[in-house]
C-alpha cells in the first residue's frame, strides 16, 4: 500500500471526511470530540489552517489503482520557531485501515516534512492513556516516552493521563 501526504485544500472537504469528524470511535482520543462539524465549519477550518504560520495540515491518501483516496489527516502544529520544535497530532478516519500501518507510515513522512521543509529540531505528541495504537505508532518511529501527565483528560465520563512522546531530529 503506497502512502504519501498532501497538503489539504478545500477540494478534500467532502461527505466522508465531514463522517470522521463527527464519529465518535474516530475521534474519541482527540479534541474534535467536542465539536460538531459541517461542511462550512470544515471548510473554514482548513482556509484558517492553510493561512497559518504555526499549523500544516496534510491529508494521508492512499494509492490503490489509479486513485488517490483520502483516508486520514496529520498535522504538524503548534510550531515554535524560536525553539524548533513542534506537535505531531493525527486522525485516521477511514476505519478500514486503522491497524495496517498508515499511523506509523504517516508519522515517518510527517517527520521528514518537519526535518526538512521546516527545519525544526524536535517533535511531540501527546496521547490518551487508553490509544494504545498511537501509542505503538510513535514508539516504532522511535519517539521516546518524556513525560506523562496525571488526570489531564476526560476520558468516556473519568479522568485519565496523557502520555507525551518526544522526538529529536538527527542531523
Amino acid at each position: 500500500m503506497k502512502i504519501f501526504l498532501k497538503k489539504l485544500n478545500l477540494t478534500h472537504v467532502t461527505q466522508e471526511y465531514l463522517k470522521w469528524l463527527n464519529n465518535y470511535n474516530v475521534v474519541k482520543f482527540t479534541d474534535q470530540i467536542f465539536k460538531q462539524y459541517s461542511l462550512k465549519l470544515l471548510k473554514k477550518y482548513i482556509l484558517n489552517l492553510n493561512k497559518s504560520k504555526f499549523n500544516f495540515l496534510y491529508g494521508i491518501f492512499i494509492v490503490t489503482g489509479k486513485k488517490q483516496i483520502h483516508i486520514g489527516n496529520i498535522k504538524i502544529g503548534n510550531i515554535n520557531y524560536h525553539h524548533r520544535t513542534a506537535m505531531v497530532s493525527l486522525l485516521i478516519g477511514e476505519v478500514n485501515y486503522w491497524k495496517k500501518g498508515v499511523a506509523t507510515n504517516s508519522i515517518n513522512l510527517v517527520r521528514k516534512i518537519a526535518k526538512n521543509e521546516l527545519g525544526l529540531y524536535k517533535l511531540y505528541a501527546g496521547c490518551y492513556k487508553e490509544n494504545i495504537s498511537s501509542q505503538k505508532a510513535f514508539l516504532k518511529n522511535k519517539y521516546k516516552k518524556e513525560g506523562i501527565q496525571k488526570n489531564q483528560v476526560i476520558f468516556g465520563n473519568k479522568r485519565t493521563d496523557l502520555i507525551w512522546y518526544g522526538l529529536v531530529l538527527k542531523k
